[in-house]
């Protein structure tokens, strides 16, 4: 399923995927893991839950082509 919704304004940390949906995982592991990292400045901000932003569709490009950006909003 598909859902829209609005984010009120905030900072974010975020990874740019391209390809299959199936490997989306690897997007989000790399994603927390950065924010995870003791070493960075970043800390997550709770209040606002991460989500994915689909830049084009499936419908229009091939599988390989296919660019997603996900978002972990950050304090």
């Amino acid at each position: 399923d598909v859902v829209e919704s609005f984010v009120r304004e905030h900072n974010a940390l975020a990874v740019t995927h391209t390809g299959s949906y199936l490997h989306l995982a690897n997007g989000w592991a790399t994603l927390m893991g950065y924010l995870q990292n003791r070493n960075n400045k970043l800390k997550a901000n709770k209040k606002i839950p991460e989500y994915e932003v689909y830049l084009n569709s499936p419908a229009d490009v091939a599988e390989s082509e296919l660019k997603t950006v996900i978002y972990a909003p950050v304090k």
